[in-house]
């Protein structure tokens, strides 16, 4: 009975972790939402999965475009390096952002970035 409960737990916590940003309700900023996606690496979301309104998707949109021009600003080998994700949003700002950061992934001799 002990180990069902500690591998419940265990699971509840792993699913946890792994819970991306959860979606503003109706009153809440859609434009810092759509800024935190880009900001995470994230592919930007068609309005049919959002399921929301026009006027809400263009705030998305304008967040998103403003984290994924913050995000692809960044230094793709230090993205990679720090292990975060990325989903190819700069691939048609930056055509070398997808190698850099790849490099940065595969980055093993123990040096450090600092």
């Amino acid at each position: 009975m002990k180990g069902l409960i500690l591998t419940a737990a265990v699971l509840v916590l792993a699913g946890c972790s792994a819970q991306q940003h959860s979606m503003p309700m109706a009153n809440q900023n859609w434009q810092d939402f759509g800024y935190e996606q880009a900001m995470d690496g994230q592919a930007k979301q068609m309005m049919s999965s959002l399921s929301i309104s026009d006027q809400m998707y263009a705030q998305y949109s304008d967040g998103y475009e403003m984290g994924r021009t913050k995000f692809c600003g960044q230094d793709a080998f230090r993205v990679g390096f720090l292990g975060k994700s990325y989903q190819g949003i700069c691939d048609n700002i930056d055509a070398s952002f997808h190698d850099e950061y790849q490099e940065g992934l595969w980055w093993d001799d123990g040096a450090s970035l600092e």
